[in-house]
């Protein structure tokens, strides 16, 4: 287990006595400084029990040694080798020593497990919901506008003997690592972990691109414009979004994601079961190795190289935004019967 995972919470002796004296009756009180006092509680204890949660998945994962392993990316490594590096990747939610804010280790890899540790991954995933639900209120609660805010800054002030080094909603990520540990990553600690209770025919990997977009009005866009008065393209794009019909769809378009693609193929059980998953993660899939109505001990493993052919999705989008000032696209035209060419935005 990394070094981090020892160290003692700054809060944990604080914390437990505000646990202590806080009753079921004070629970429901609407003091605003018993309000703090539970947020940061729950902020600590749910903490706690993500990573006593991570301890117990990762005794589960090794000890079904006897069950296949394999990674196939950062390092290719099988059985207890791969099965070791999975454990560690589920409870790795520390940065480590050169590891930049924004990146995150990709582990392309397959685990069969057994039922308890099936169960143990799943009550990994619920802690880390409940975890991020609490790192989600603590945000909203040092909005500059709430009045939340000052009480926490007085509170936080005591407990870590020292003025909070950071309480801004927009730097939460530097507000949590104040609070719990200075090395604690939260995209690591709340990536879910692909679970599948079945055994898959194959598991394949595919790096994918993908661009994320909004339906907007024109009215819409007209409001976007407005943040937009230095630009001496607005009036041109204002006079463009003016001649349009007010219900035609358009379509902000928003930075490109690579996303790891994992499609599994899985014996359908019932006529109605889907034979086709997917999931995108960076994180270990884990499966079912005692899958008792499956007829191979092991999936096959395939990793799409890079370059391979891509299947090309209809455009919906023209190829040039339609403005010169936001990434606003119109919808391409389609053959109507009828109507001759008209616009159309499909979903």
């Amino acid at each position: 287990m990394d070094d981090a995972a020892q160290m003692v919470l700054p809060l944990s002796d604080l914390v437990s006595d505000w646990r202590d004296t806080i009753t079921d009756a004070q629970r429901e009180d609407d003091d605003l400084q018993m309000h703090c006092k539970r947020l940061l509680v729950d902020l600590v204890s749910a903490f706690q029990s993500l990573r006593e949660a991570g301890d117990q998945a990762y005794a589960c994962i090794l000890n079904d040694e006897d069950l296949p392993a394999k990674y196939l990316e950062p390092h290719p490594v099988v059985g207890y080798a791969a099965r070791l590096r999975a454990a560690q990747a589920v409870t790795e939610w520390y940065f480590q020593p050169g590891q930049a804010a924004t990146e995150t280790t990709i582990h392309m890899a397959a685990i069969a497990t057994s039922e308890r540790t099936r169960q143990a991954i799943a009550q990994l995933n619920e802690a880390k919901s409940a975890f991020q639900d609490v790192v989600a209120q603590l945000r909203r609660s040092i909005h500059v506008e709430r009045h939340e805010r000052g009480e926490l800054y007085r509170l936080l002030s005591f407990a870590l003997e020292r003025r909070p080094k950071v309480l801004r909603d927009n730097a939460i990520g530097e507000v949590v690592r104040d609070i719990l540990h200075p090395r604690l990553s939260l995209r690591q600690a709340g990536r879910a972990i692909p679970l599948v209770d079945r055994l898959p025919t194959s598991i394949r990997w595919r790096w994918v691109s993908d661009r994320a977009s909004d339906r907007i009005t024109p009215a819409q866009a007209l409001a976007l414009l407005e943040k937009k008065v230095d630009n001496p393209y607005v009036e041109r794009d204002r006079q463009q979004l003016l001649a349009l019909d007010p219900g035609e769809p358009l379509s902000i378009v928003k930075n490109s994601v690579s996303q790891l693609r994992i499609s599994l193929v899985i014996s359908p059980r019932a006529e109605d079961d889907t034979p086709y998953l997917y999931v995108k993660s960076r994180m270990p899939l884990f499966y079912a190795g005692d899958d008792p109505g499956a007829f191979r001990s092991a999936p096959q493993l395939i990793k799409v190289p890079e370059n391979a052919p891509r299947f090309e999705r209809i455009k919906k989008l023209e190829d040039e935004p339609f403005l010169k000032t936001l990434p606003v696209y119109r919808y391409r035209s389609v053959a109507d019967s009828e109507d001759g060419m008209t616009r159309e935005a499909k979903s």
